[in-house]
Protein backbone atom coordinates (compact mmCIF):
# COMPACT_ATOMS: atom_id res chain seq x y z
CA UNK A 1 0.00 0.00 0.00
CA UNK A 2 0.79 3.42 -0.86
CA UNK A 3 1.07 7.04 1.03
CA UNK A 4 -2.01 7.85 -0.85
CA UNK A 5 -4.17 5.21 0.51
CA UNK A 6 -3.97 3.08 -2.83
CA UNK A 7 -4.73 -0.55 -2.57
CA UNK A 8 -2.67 -3.07 -4.76
CA UNK A 9 -4.15 -6.32 -5.82
CA UNK A 10 -2.33 -8.44 -8.51
CA UNK A 11 -2.89 -6.25 -11.66
CA UNK A 12 -5.62 -4.04 -10.31
CA UNK A 13 -5.31 -1.12 -8.15
CA UNK A 14 -8.21 0.21 -6.18
CA UNK A 15 -8.14 3.74 -4.62
CA UNK A 16 -10.37 4.61 -1.41
CA UNK A 17 -11.95 7.78 -0.52
CA UNK A 18 -9.22 9.32 2.34
CA UNK A 19 -5.96 8.06 2.01
CA UNK A 20 -5.52 7.88 5.77
CA UNK A 21 -8.54 5.82 5.91
CA UNK A 22 -8.18 3.43 8.96
CA UNK A 23 -9.72 0.90 7.80
CA UNK A 24 -7.91 0.47 4.13
CA UNK A 25 -4.75 0.74 6.11
CA UNK A 26 -5.38 -2.06 8.05
CA UNK A 27 -6.41 -4.44 5.35
CA UNK A 28 -4.36 -3.75 2.93
CA UNK A 29 -1.54 -4.61 5.28
CA UNK A 30 -3.14 -8.01 6.23
CA UNK A 31 -4.17 -8.80 2.41
CA UNK A 32 -0.19 -8.03 1.35
CA UNK A 33 0.67 -10.77 4.40
CA UNK A 34 -1.72 -13.55 2.75
CA UNK A 35 -0.35 -13.39 -0.34
CA UNK A 36 3.13 -13.32 1.11
CA UNK A 37 2.04 -16.35 2.26
CA UNK A 38 0.79 -17.50 -1.38
CA UNK A 39 3.87 -16.46 -2.61
CA UNK A 40 6.11 -18.59 0.21
CA UNK A 41 4.46 -21.81 -0.95
CA UNK A 42 4.89 -21.54 -4.74
CA UNK A 43 8.28 -21.84 -3.92
CA UNK A 44 7.42 -25.45 -3.63
CA UNK A 45 6.06 -28.64 -4.81
CA UNK A 46 2.38 -29.02 -4.17
CA UNK A 47 0.09 -31.70 -5.52
CA UNK A 48 -3.90 -30.36 -6.40
CA UNK A 49 -4.76 -29.41 -3.02
CA UNK A 50 -1.66 -29.66 -0.94
CA UNK A 51 -0.97 -25.82 -1.29
CA UNK A 52 -4.05 -24.73 -0.26
CA UNK A 53 -3.79 -27.12 2.75
CA UNK A 54 -0.32 -26.23 3.80
CA UNK A 55 -1.89 -21.97 3.40
CA UNK A 56 -4.58 -22.89 6.05
CA UNK A 57 -2.03 -25.07 8.42
CA UNK A 58 -3.80 -28.14 7.79
CA UNK A 59 -0.68 -30.04 6.56
CA UNK A 60 -0.36 -32.11 9.78
CA UNK A 61 -4.45 -31.94 10.73
CA UNK A 62 -7.89 -31.87 9.09
CA UNK A 63 -8.14 -30.05 5.80
CA UNK A 64 -11.50 -27.71 7.09
CA UNK A 65 -13.99 -27.07 4.18
CA UNK A 66 -15.01 -23.79 6.12
CA UNK A 67 -11.15 -22.44 5.88
CA UNK A 68 -11.18 -23.77 2.09
CA UNK A 69 -13.86 -21.50 1.82
CA UNK A 70 -13.21 -18.15 3.17
CA UNK A 71 -9.84 -18.58 1.14
CA UNK A 72 -11.52 -19.10 -1.98
CA UNK A 73 -14.01 -16.22 -1.41
CA UNK A 74 -11.00 -13.68 -0.65
CA UNK A 75 -9.47 -14.78 -3.70
CA UNK A 76 -12.34 -14.45 -6.01
CA UNK A 77 -12.78 -11.11 -4.62
CA UNK A 78 -8.99 -9.68 -4.84
CA UNK A 79 -6.60 -11.72 -7.01
CA UNK A 80 -8.44 -14.52 -9.01
CA UNK A 81 -4.60 -15.42 -10.26
CA UNK A 82 -3.27 -16.02 -7.42
CA UNK A 83 -3.57 -19.97 -7.81
CA UNK A 84 -3.66 -21.52 -11.10
CA UNK A 85 -7.40 -22.37 -12.76
CA UNK A 86 -5.78 -26.52 -12.62
CA UNK A 87 -4.96 -26.27 -8.92
CA UNK A 88 -8.18 -24.48 -7.60
CA UNK A 89 -10.49 -26.83 -9.59
CA UNK A 90 -8.54 -30.12 -8.44
CA UNK A 91 -8.66 -28.59 -4.64
CA UNK A 92 -12.81 -28.09 -4.69
CA UNK A 93 -12.98 -31.76 -6.73
CA UNK A 94 -11.01 -33.21 -3.45
CA UNK A 95 -14.38 -32.34 -1.27
CA UNK A 96 -16.74 -32.90 -4.42
CA UNK A 97 -15.06 -36.57 -4.39
CA UNK A 98 -16.58 -37.57 -1.23
CA UNK A 99 -20.20 -37.49 -1.90
CA UNK A 100 -21.57 -40.87 0.14
CA UNK A 101 -24.87 -42.55 -1.05
CA UNK A 102 -27.05 -40.34 1.08
CA UNK A 103 -25.73 -37.04 -0.54
CA UNK A 104 -23.81 -36.67 2.72
CA UNK A 105 -19.92 -34.48 1.66
CA UNK A 106 -17.29 -34.31 3.82
CA UNK A 107 -16.51 -31.17 6.28
CA UNK A 108 -12.84 -32.24 5.85
CA UNK A 109 -9.83 -34.44 4.97
CA UNK A 110 -7.86 -35.83 7.36
CA UNK A 111 -3.73 -35.51 7.05
CA UNK A 112 -4.20 -38.69 4.46
CA UNK A 113 -6.42 -37.34 2.56
CA UNK A 114 -9.45 -39.70 3.68
CA UNK A 115 -13.04 -38.00 4.61
CA UNK A 116 -14.21 -37.06 7.48
CA UNK A 117 -18.00 -36.42 8.14
CA UNK A 118 -20.21 -34.61 10.34
CA UNK A 119 -23.18 -36.51 10.85
CA UNK A 120 -26.45 -34.31 10.11
CA UNK A 121 -28.21 -34.98 13.82
CA UNK A 122 -25.35 -32.84 15.00
CA UNK A 123 -27.39 -29.84 16.73
CA UNK A 124 -27.14 -26.69 14.43
CA UNK A 125 -24.46 -28.42 12.08
CA UNK A 126 -24.16 -26.41 8.83
CA UNK A 127 -24.43 -29.08 6.35
CA UNK A 128 -20.92 -29.27 4.40
CA UNK A 129 -23.07 -28.76 0.98
CA UNK A 130 -23.63 -25.63 1.60
CA UNK A 131 -19.85 -24.88 1.83
CA UNK A 132 -18.94 -26.42 -0.89
CA UNK A 133 -21.58 -24.64 -2.84
CA UNK A 134 -20.15 -21.20 -1.72
CA UNK A 135 -16.06 -23.06 -2.66
CA UNK A 136 -17.65 -24.03 -6.12
CA UNK A 137 -19.32 -20.35 -6.82
CA UNK A 138 -15.88 -18.70 -5.93
CA UNK A 139 -13.67 -21.02 -7.95
CA UNK A 140 -16.00 -20.71 -10.65
CA UNK A 141 -15.89 -16.73 -10.12
CA UNK A 142 -12.15 -16.74 -9.98
CA UNK A 143 -11.51 -19.22 -13.45
CA UNK A 144 -14.99 -18.94 -15.37
CA UNK A 145 -14.43 -22.39 -16.42
CA UNK A 146 -18.03 -23.44 -17.59
CA UNK A 147 -17.01 -27.28 -17.81
CA UNK A 148 -15.73 -27.34 -14.16
CA UNK A 149 -19.12 -25.42 -13.00
CA UNK A 150 -21.47 -27.94 -15.44
CA UNK A 151 -19.94 -31.24 -13.82
CA UNK A 152 -20.30 -29.27 -9.92
CA UNK A 153 -23.79 -28.49 -10.09
CA UNK A 154 -24.52 -32.04 -10.99
CA UNK A 155 -23.42 -33.04 -8.03
CA UNK A 156 -24.84 -30.09 -6.08
CA UNK A 157 -27.72 -29.54 -7.60
CA UNK A 158 -29.54 -33.06 -5.96
CA UNK A 159 -27.41 -33.22 -2.96
CA UNK A 160 -29.57 -29.97 -2.10
CA UNK A 161 -32.70 -30.63 -2.95
CA UNK A 162 -31.91 -33.71 -0.72
CA UNK A 163 -31.73 -31.82 2.31
CA UNK A 164 -34.85 -31.46 5.29
CA UNK A 165 -36.29 -28.17 4.43
CA UNK A 166 -39.47 -27.63 5.57
CA UNK A 167 -41.79 -27.35 1.60
CA UNK A 168 -44.07 -24.44 3.13
CA UNK A 169 -41.07 -21.84 4.67
CA UNK A 170 -38.49 -23.35 2.62
CA UNK A 171 -36.37 -23.14 6.19
CA UNK A 172 -34.10 -26.05 7.57
CA UNK A 173 -35.95 -28.19 9.88
CA UNK A 174 -34.47 -30.32 12.92
CA UNK A 175 -35.17 -33.39 13.02
CA UNK A 176 -37.31 -35.39 15.48
CA UNK A 177 -35.10 -37.13 17.93
CA UNK A 178 -37.53 -39.82 18.51
CA UNK A 179 -39.30 -39.99 15.20
CA UNK A 180 -42.66 -38.75 16.60
CA UNK A 181 -44.59 -36.35 15.18
CA UNK A 182 -44.27 -32.73 16.29
CA UNK A 183 -44.33 -29.14 16.06
CA UNK A 184 -41.99 -28.29 13.37
CA UNK A 185 -38.39 -26.47 15.12
CA UNK A 186 -36.39 -24.51 12.34
CA UNK A 187 -32.56 -23.74 12.89
CA UNK A 188 -31.61 -20.12 11.95
CA UNK A 189 -28.01 -20.55 11.42
CA UNK A 190 -28.50 -23.84 8.58
CA UNK A 191 -31.05 -21.73 7.24
CA UNK A 192 -29.37 -18.73 6.67
CA UNK A 193 -26.17 -20.60 4.71
CA UNK A 194 -29.43 -22.60 2.90
CA UNK A 195 -30.21 -19.18 1.66
CA UNK A 196 -27.15 -18.48 0.38
CA UNK A 197 -26.14 -21.59 -1.14
CA UNK A 198 -29.29 -20.91 -3.35
CA UNK A 199 -28.61 -17.95 -4.53
CA UNK A 200 -25.23 -18.96 -5.51
CA UNK A 201 -26.67 -22.07 -7.52
CA UNK A 202 -28.40 -19.83 -8.98
CA UNK A 203 -25.56 -17.15 -10.25
CA UNK A 204 -23.82 -20.22 -11.44
CA UNK A 205 -26.88 -21.42 -13.30
CA UNK A 206 -27.36 -18.01 -14.55
CA UNK A 207 -24.06 -17.94 -16.09
CA UNK A 208 -24.18 -21.13 -18.03
CA UNK A 209 -27.37 -19.96 -19.67
CA UNK A 210 -29.34 -22.44 -17.19
CA UNK A 211 -32.07 -19.46 -16.88
CA UNK A 212 -35.07 -21.80 -15.57
CA UNK A 213 -33.02 -23.70 -13.13
CA UNK A 214 -31.12 -20.29 -12.11
CA UNK A 215 -35.14 -18.64 -11.39
CA UNK A 216 -35.83 -21.76 -9.55
CA UNK A 217 -33.04 -21.80 -6.79
CA UNK A 218 -33.52 -17.71 -6.37
CA UNK A 219 -37.17 -18.17 -5.83
CA UNK A 220 -35.79 -20.55 -3.23
CA UNK A 221 -33.61 -18.60 -1.81
CA UNK A 222 -35.87 -15.42 -1.46
CA UNK A 223 -38.39 -18.03 0.45
CA UNK A 224 -35.83 -18.64 2.97
CA UNK A 225 -35.15 -14.90 3.32
CA UNK A 226 -38.55 -14.29 3.97
CA UNK A 227 -39.14 -16.73 6.35
CA UNK A 228 -35.34 -16.29 8.29
CA UNK A 229 -36.84 -12.68 8.79
CA UNK A 230 -40.36 -13.80 10.28
CA UNK A 231 -39.65 -16.75 12.60
CA UNK A 232 -35.94 -16.18 13.84
CA UNK A 233 -36.38 -12.42 14.62
CA UNK A 234 -36.27 -11.21 17.96
CA UNK A 235 -37.83 -8.29 18.13
CA UNK A 236 -37.26 -7.52 21.91
CA UNK A 237 -33.58 -8.31 21.77
CA UNK A 238 -33.27 -6.78 18.42
CA UNK A 239 -31.07 -9.82 16.73
CA UNK A 240 -32.10 -13.45 15.65
CA UNK A 241 -32.32 -16.07 17.73
CA UNK A 242 -30.29 -19.82 17.30
CA UNK A 243 -34.13 -21.68 16.65
CA UNK A 244 -37.70 -21.74 17.08
CA UNK A 245 -37.95 -23.56 19.86
CA UNK A 246 -37.43 -22.03 23.10
CA UNK A 247 -35.40 -21.44 24.90
CA UNK A 248 -33.36 -20.13 22.44
CA UNK A 249 -29.28 -18.62 22.45
CA UNK A 250 -29.29 -15.30 20.56
CA UNK A 251 -26.76 -15.92 17.39
CA UNK A 252 -24.57 -13.30 17.45
CA UNK A 253 -22.56 -14.00 14.56
CA UNK A 254 -25.35 -15.29 12.56
CA UNK A 255 -27.06 -11.83 13.09
CA UNK A 256 -23.57 -9.95 11.44
CA UNK A 257 -23.83 -12.62 8.49
CA UNK A 258 -27.51 -11.85 7.76
CA UNK A 259 -26.46 -8.53 7.48
CA UNK A 260 -23.65 -9.11 5.77
CA UNK A 261 -25.24 -11.39 2.99
CA UNK A 262 -28.22 -9.28 3.41
CA UNK A 263 -30.67 -11.02 4.66
CA UNK A 264 -32.13 -8.75 7.44
CA UNK A 265 -34.18 -6.03 6.30
CA UNK A 266 -33.14 -2.65 6.42
CA UNK A 267 -34.71 -1.96 9.87
CA UNK A 268 -33.59 -5.09 11.18
CA UNK A 269 -30.08 -4.53 9.81
CA UNK A 270 -30.04 -0.92 11.72
CA UNK A 271 -31.42 -2.43 14.94
CA UNK A 272 -28.50 -5.05 15.09
CA UNK A 273 -25.94 -2.23 14.32
CA UNK A 274 -27.44 -0.12 17.56
CA UNK A 275 -26.87 -3.21 19.83
CA UNK A 276 -23.38 -4.12 18.25
CA UNK A 277 -22.84 -0.81 18.78
CA UNK A 278 -24.22 0.03 22.30
CA UNK A 279 -22.68 -3.83 23.65
CA UNK A 280 -19.33 -3.56 22.26
CA UNK A 281 -17.39 -4.47 25.36
CA UNK A 282 -19.88 -7.40 25.61
CA UNK A 283 -19.55 -8.64 22.13
CA UNK A 284 -16.36 -8.45 21.30
CA UNK A 285 -12.60 -9.20 23.52
CA UNK A 286 -9.63 -8.40 21.82
CA UNK A 287 -10.46 -8.73 18.28
CA UNK A 288 -12.96 -12.34 18.84
CA UNK A 289 -16.60 -11.99 18.59
CA UNK A 290 -19.27 -13.68 20.87
CA UNK A 291 -20.96 -16.59 19.52
CA UNK A 292 -24.61 -16.60 21.29
CA UNK A 293 -26.14 -15.17 24.16
CA UNK A 294 -28.51 -17.47 26.28
CA UNK A 295 -32.21 -16.39 26.73
CA UNK A 296 -33.55 -16.11 30.00
CA UNK A 297 -36.47 -13.53 31.42
CA UNK A 298 -35.94 -9.99 32.29
CA UNK A 299 -33.77 -8.04 34.45
CA UNK A 300 -31.17 -5.76 33.09
CA UNK A 301 -27.40 -6.43 33.49
CA UNK A 302 -25.66 -3.86 36.27
CA UNK A 303 -22.66 -3.44 34.88
CA UNK A 304 -24.27 -1.10 31.65
CA UNK A 305 -27.31 1.27 32.11
CA UNK A 306 -27.88 0.71 28.55
CA UNK A 307 -27.26 -3.09 29.15
CA UNK A 308 -29.43 -5.93 27.23
CA UNK A 309 -32.13 -7.71 29.30
CA UNK A 310 -30.86 -10.29 31.26
CA UNK A 311 -32.03 -12.54 28.64
CA UNK A 312 -29.34 -11.37 26.69
CA UNK A 313 -26.80 -11.55 30.21
CA UNK A 314 -22.85 -11.39 28.80
CA UNK A 315 -22.61 -14.00 31.66
CA UNK A 316 -24.30 -16.89 29.62
CA UNK A 317 -21.74 -17.99 27.18
CA UNK A 318 -17.64 -17.41 27.23
CA UNK A 319 -16.93 -18.36 23.45
CA UNK A 320 -15.34 -16.04 21.31
CA UNK A 321 -13.58 -16.93 17.64
CA UNK A 322 -11.80 -14.48 14.89
CA UNK A 323 -14.08 -15.90 11.95
CA UNK A 324 -17.11 -13.53 12.04
CA UNK A 325 -15.29 -10.24 13.19
CA UNK A 326 -15.21 -9.59 9.41
CA UNK A 327 -19.05 -9.60 9.25
CA UNK A 328 -19.56 -7.87 12.66
CA UNK A 329 -17.06 -4.85 11.78
CA UNK A 330 -19.68 -5.01 8.28
CA UNK A 331 -22.42 -4.58 10.49
CA UNK A 332 -21.30 -2.18 12.86
CA UNK A 333 -19.75 -0.19 10.30
CA UNK A 334 -23.70 1.19 9.24
CA UNK A 335 -23.80 2.03 13.04
CA UNK A 336 -20.41 3.54 14.32
CA UNK A 337 -17.27 3.52 11.25
CA UNK A 338 -14.76 4.51 14.01
CA UNK A 339 -15.66 1.13 16.28
CA UNK A 340 -15.60 -0.83 12.60
CA UNK A 341 -11.93 0.66 12.44
CA UNK A 342 -11.46 -0.06 15.81
CA UNK A 343 -12.37 -3.62 15.45
CA UNK A 344 -10.69 -4.57 13.09
CA UNK A 345 -7.51 -3.30 13.85
CA UNK A 346 -8.14 -5.24 16.97
CA UNK A 347 -8.77 -8.46 15.22
CA UNK A 348 -5.49 -8.18 13.00
CA UNK A 349 -3.88 -7.66 16.28
CA UNK A 350 -4.97 -10.83 17.48
CA UNK A 351 -4.07 -12.68 14.54
CA UNK A 352 -0.36 -11.30 14.35
CA UNK A 353 -0.34 -12.09 17.85
CA UNK A 354 -0.33 -15.80 16.86
CA UNK A 355 1.93 -15.16 14.14
CA UNK A 356 4.38 -13.50 16.97
CA UNK A 357 4.10 -16.57 19.32
CA UNK A 358 4.85 -18.85 16.52
CA UNK A 359 7.44 -17.45 14.85
CA UNK A 360 8.80 -17.28 18.56
CA UNK A 361 8.87 -20.92 18.47
CA UNK A 362 10.07 -21.37 14.89
CA UNK A 363 12.64 -18.23 14.47
CA UNK A 364 14.52 -19.73 11.57
CA UNK A 365 11.40 -19.84 9.22
CA UNK A 366 9.81 -16.55 10.63
CA UNK A 367 6.49 -16.09 8.71
CA UNK A 368 3.82 -13.29 8.06
CA UNK A 369 0.95 -14.98 9.16
CA UNK A 370 0.54 -18.37 11.15
CA UNK A 371 -1.04 -20.50 8.83
CA UNK A 372 -3.76 -21.83 11.34
CA UNK A 373 -5.09 -17.64 11.12
CA UNK A 374 -5.09 -17.66 6.94
CA UNK A 375 -8.71 -18.26 6.86
CA UNK A 376 -10.33 -15.74 9.75
CA UNK A 377 -7.73 -13.44 7.47
CA UNK A 378 -9.52 -13.55 4.26
CA UNK A 379 -12.89 -13.83 5.98
CA UNK A 380 -11.77 -10.02 7.36
CA UNK A 381 -10.38 -9.12 4.21
CA UNK A 382 -13.17 -9.93 2.19
CA UNK A 383 -15.36 -7.82 4.55
CA UNK A 384 -12.83 -5.09 4.77
CA UNK A 385 -13.68 -4.74 1.20
CA UNK A 386 -16.90 -4.81 1.41
CA UNK A 387 -17.19 -1.55 3.95
CA UNK A 388 -14.52 0.33 1.88
CA UNK A 389 -17.05 -0.65 -1.81
CA UNK A 390 -19.40 1.00 0.53
CA UNK A 391 -17.84 3.78 1.91
CA UNK A 392 -16.81 4.80 -1.63
CA UNK A 393 -19.86 4.80 -2.32
CA UNK A 394 -21.15 7.08 0.51
CA UNK A 395 -18.39 9.46 -0.58
CA UNK A 396 -19.24 9.94 -4.17
CA UNK A 397 -23.18 10.37 -3.53
CA UNK A 398 -22.41 13.15 -1.10
CA UNK A 399 -20.05 14.54 -3.86
CA UNK A 400 -22.35 14.39 -6.74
Amino acid sequence: MNQEGTVSRGESTFVYPGGTDRMAVAIGKLEDDIFLMLERLQRRSYAGGERMRALTGCEQSNFDLQALTAVLAMIADTRPAAFAEQELQQTVNLFLQTQRADSVFADSLAADGSPVYTESAVPFHVPAVLWLTEAVWSAFRSTGDRTFAESAVAVLQPALEALPRNPKTGLWEAPSSNGEPRQPIFLFRPSLVLAQACHQLSDIFHDLNRDGQADHWQHTGQLIEKSIRIYFWNKKIGMFRQRTALPSLIDIQGSALSVFRKTATSGQLMTIAGQFQNHYREFTRQGAIRRFFKGHPSMPDRESPSALPRECSADDTTEYDTMAAGWFAYTLDFSDSSLADQLTEETIANIYSVRDEANAENSPDAMPLAPSQVPAACRLATAGHAILGRRRKKTATARG
